[in-house]
């Protein structure tokens, strides 16, 4: 230990102060011993002095940090490959001696050249891997992969050429030969991309059963398809019909909507789109329209979908719905959602009529007995076509996202 003692004076007046240092002697600085190598490998030069567990290697004599693990008189896990020259330093946990310089030698081995058939493949293909080298050494390789997971070299794989080599996920993969003969060692790696193959999610048919002569469309879906806007149109207001009991429609299910109803409304129609909650429908799926009508005679019913969400309900977009007499007049039809639907929320108008049948010109139009009702329905387009992608259909061939085929028999 050493004492410092401070003095202060001011005015003729004077005091002290003292401070005792304890003082921890460094370590001795190790001894060292250089070594020589052949090739690629962890140096085999060593240090002498202290207990395994103190020694700090440093690549530079004025380097701040140690080689991260390296805490042994020999190094366990770091490789080289050219002459390198380290310095070695004992650490007691208090105080850090000076550093030792230790060369390791590196004597060039016989260079190998790793070869691979493909350096781009597609998920499921295989490649074939192979070395190369010029000389007398007769070298043992050993395999490895980075990452190894989906590399399809999982362990450590001895050979000079490995075949069928299957990488079982996409990804970008490294692999490597080290080539050992005589205690002398080299590798080479190279690099295969392995791409992951397209995305068909769901392929249908629609309608998925026709007459000789039909015509049907074929489309690829995905399992996450397009929103579109989620605002509410306006309609127009249909013309008058009775809001009596009868000829009144009852119940209107379709998807997730399940209305049951007593009243006609005002004039006849009841504008449902701010009550009841839409229903999400996806582009070439088909759902069961079910309509009930209160008995008052003879009745017909029919739909019309704003397909092309143009805030008009068009002839094209009507279906008529045959109803059956029973405790009243029920009807259900499949309605199948166009590939060609634009995604967001759309208007459907349900119109019931006393007497005569529903044309498509009908979705406005005044008639004296019967009611009308407009829902909301939120439709999820089929996502657009990967750019990346050629669809090819057969027998055909045909090309396409979506399709029109017409089947000969």
């Amino acid at each position: 230990t050493v004492t410092y003692t401070v003095n202060g004076t001011r005015n003729g007046c004077s005091a002290s102060s003292s401070v005792v240092l304890n003082l921890t002697a460094s370590p001795d600085a190790p001894t060292t011993a250089s070594d020589a190598q052949c090739g690629y490998g962890i140096p085999t030069c060593n240090a002498s002095g202290a207990a395994d567990g103190s020694y700090r290697w440093y690549l530079s004599s004025t380097a701040t940090t140690p080689i991260p693990g390296e805490t042994n008189s020999f190094l366990s896990a770091y490789y080289i490959n050219t002459t390198t020259t380290f310095y070695v330093s004992i650490n007691n946990g208090s105080c850090e001696s000076p550093r030792t310089a230790v060369t390791q030698s590196v004597s060039a081995p016989e260079a190998i050249d790793v070869l691979v058939d493909q350096n781009s493949i597609c998920l499921n293909g295989v490649i074939q891997l192979s070395t190369t080298h010029v000389g007398s050494a007769n070298y043992v390789y050993t395999w490895t992969a980075t990452p190894s997971t989906g590399s399809g070299i999982t362990t450590p794989t001895t050979g000079a050429s490995l075949t069928d080599i299957q990488p079982t996920a996409a990804g970008s993969y490294l692999y490597k030969a080290t080539a050992v003969a005589d205690a002398c060692a080299t590798f080479d790696t190279i690099r295969v991309t392995v791409k992951a193959l397209p995305v068909i999610d769901t392929v249908r048919a629609t309608p998925s059963a026709i007459c000789e002569g039909g015509s049907v469309q074929l489309g690829v879906t995905r399992l996450s398809g397009g929103a579109g806007p989620q605002t509410t149109l306006s309609y127009t207001i249909p013309g008058t019909t009775s809001s009596a009991s009868s000829d009144n429609i009852t119940s209107v299910v379709f998807n997730t909507i399940n209305n049951v109803t007593t009243t006609g409304g005002t004039n006849g129609f009841v504008n449902y789109m701010s009550t009841v909650p839409a229903t999400t429908v996806n582009a070439l799926s088909s759902y069961t329209l079910s309509v009930a009508v209160n008995n008052g005679g003879t009745e017909f019913a029919g739909v019309w979908f704003d397909w092309n969400r143009n805030g008009v309900y068009d002839a094209s977009e009507f279906q008529n719905i045959p109803l059956t007499l029973t405790s009243a007049w029920t009807g259900a039809i499949s309605v199948t959602v166009p590939g060609t639907a634009t995604a967001g929320v759309i208007g459907m108008r349900v119109r019931a009529k006393y007497s005569v049948a529903l044309t498509s010109a009908d979705a406005n139009t005044a008639y004296t007995y019967g009611e009308t009702e407009d829902y909301k329905v939120n439709v999820i387009s089929i996502p657009a076509a990967n750019p990346d992608y050629t669809y090819t259909w057969t027998p055909g061939p045909i090309n396409g996202f979506t399709v029109t085929v017409t089947p000969a028999s």
